[in-house]
């Protein structure tokens, strides 16, 4: 029977007593310092006692500098190297790195065994994916935990591993996750983007991995990896190209304070049109996803994820980008899945509480506010778009009703825009609607009734005198609509009819009621009034 190095049998239990960090030490010496290669079943000992030692410890410092040496002096993959890495992995998480050239001695020989399993097969032995997906997640705990170690892991050419990675003749989610989780950490700690965009085109890869997990074909999971799935990595990837993007064009913009702001300028933080050369695929890529509607139920947070990187690119001016965004081919499908994507993100949001001043939570507001941008964009870029868009909003409303009640996609909207306290994100969904309506203050307040736009349009100083009362409804052109209430008129005079029913007590209450409520919005200053007395045609 085999004997290893502690003199014990190899059925024996699978418990390894360790009285104090010391033992820890010493037997990590006896194993990786001795003439024999060292067993896999000894390493896993060691990996099992971990939890019981002390969480800072000049013993368990020296123990991972050996490991490591040993790791620089064995250079080919054996048995023992996937455990050994899971020991590094948790006594590096586990300890305190003090020691500047441990911790770049550590990368560089991970980072040559990154090599090593990359070059072999393309990765398609198990035991190599499995050791690559090991050093990855080394390298992501160290850097999430110790934001230092990005300069060395950039100084020591980790990018290259996370490029071969992407490139690499596999699919494994498990590695397109942590290649996108890498690289957001470093770019987030000082990774320069113009190298990442202009030199190896990185964007490109991480587009390409997303055709590879949604394609049902190609889509492989590692057995040992499952919690990591298709749709976690997706959404990975997505916030590793958004920071890439916003730091890209952060580091190119060139600022031109002459420019004024336009109505453009109220959907978005752009990328530059020129630089779109290095952003095409992934802008074909996001699109093309999010054109397949299965995506929206099988991926939602993944779809959040890509409408986010859509957010960052313009519509026009160039014809290259605009024929990419209104593909006549899929119709009008785009707008359709973005209107579905928004239609499920509100049904999850307490419409109950917008009475109070933060009804949406600010996740909520930070996954629509993307959706409503894009969406004003295509309504500004394309007149077809617009009335398509139109029609999925407005269609088949019931003008009996005031446009804040039911459950529609259109009342919600509306009661966004008429909540009582105006925000960036309540300006948005009202920017939308107001260019959805062709810009048209009059077509904006039918559609929404004056109560509930009045705050927007005072803050977006836009005139109210545009108002026409007999303008018809292209959704409802067989009657007129009453631009205050957004109903028509006969719902109106059912209202007058509630009216002459009422006691001369009921209407005094009324009348108090309204008095409170007009010197709320006089001190708010949505709208300004000043009662008149006596004749109201101010006669003498």
């Amino acid at each position: 029977m085999h004997k290893t190095s502690f003199g014990k049998s190899e059925d024996r239990p699978a418990f390894f007593p360790m009285q104090n960090s010391t033992l820890f030490l010493s037997s990590t010496k006896r194993i990786f310092e001795a003439d024999n290669s060292p067993n896999p079943a000894d390493i896993q000992e060691l990996s099992d006692t971990l939890d019981s030692l002390p969480e800072t410890d000049d013993n368990k410092q020296q123990s991972l500098t050996i490991l490591v040496n040993f790791l620089l002096k064995n250079k080919q993959t054996n048995p023992t190297t996937l455990p050994l890495l899971v020991l590094i992995k948790k006594l590096g998480r586990s300890t305190l790195l003090q020691d500047h050239d441990l911790d770049k001695n550590k990368i560089l020989a991970l980072i040559h065994y990154a090599q090593h399993s990359l070059k072999q097969n393309s990765l398609k032995d198990q035991n190599l994916l499995d050791i690559l997906s090991e050093i990855l997640t080394i390298f992501a705990n160290q850097i999430l935990l110790e934001p230092t170690t990005s300069n060395i892991f950039i100084q020591a050419d980790g990018i290259s591993i996370i490029s071969a990675s992407l490139t690499a003749e596999f699919n494994s989610s498990i590695i397109y996750f942590l290649c996108a989780r890498i690289l957001f950490l470093v770019l987030h700690n000082g990774l320069d983007p113009i190298e990442v965009v202009e030199g190896l085109h990185i964007p490109d890869l991480l587009s390409s991995a997303v055709t590879k997990l949604v394609n049902p074909s190609n889509a492989v999971e590692i057995q040992n990896h499952s919690q990591i799935n298709t749709a976690m990595a997706t959404s990975e990837i997505y916030k590793a190209l958004y920071i890439i993007f916003m730091l890209y064009e952060k580091t190119t913009r060139i600022e031109d304070i002459t420019q004024k702001p336009s109505i453009q300028s109220h959907f978005g933080y752009i990328i530059a049109p020129e630089k779109y050369q290095y952003f095409k695929r992934t802008l074909e890529t996001a699109l093309s996803f999010l054109t397949d509607k299965s995506n929206i139920d099988k991926h939602p947070k993944s779809c959040i994820s890509a409408i986010q990187v859509l957010f960052l690119f313009p519509i026009a001016p160039i014809d290259e980008i605009l024929q990419a965004w209104l593909s006549k081919n899929d119709g009008f499908a785009l707008i359709d899945s973005l209107v579905s994507v928004l239609e499920n993100q509100l049904k999850n949001h307490n419409f109950d509480k917008l009475k109070s001043l933060n009804p949406i939570t600010i996740q909520e507001q930070a996954e629509d506010f993307p959706i409503v941008c894009v969406l004003g964009r295509m309504c500004l870029a394309d007149e077809a778009s617009r009335n398509h868009l139109y029609d999925c909003i407005f269609k088949g409303r019931d003008f009996s009703k005031l446009p804040e009640e039911g459950d529609s996609i259109r009342a919600k909207l509306t009661k966004i825009v008429g909540s009582p306290m105006q925000s960036e994100f309540s300006l948005a969904v009202g920017d939308f609607l107001y260019v959805l309506c062709n810009s048209s203050t009059s077509l904006f307040t039918q559609n929404l009734g004056f109560g509930n736009t009045a705050g927007y349009l005072n803050a977006r100083s836009l005139l109210i005198s545009e108002i026409n009362v007999d303008v018809n409804l292209p959704a409802q052109p067989s009657f007129l609509a009453n631009p205050i209430t957004g109903t028509d008129e006969n719902y109106n005079r059912e209202i007058e009819k509630e009216l002459e029913t009422m006691t001369d007590e009921e209407k005094e209450r009324e009348a108090e009621r309204l008095f409170v409520l007009f010197d709320k919005l006089n001190r708010t200053g949505i709208i300004k009034v000043q009662p008149q007395f006596g004749n109201p045609n101010n006669e003498k």
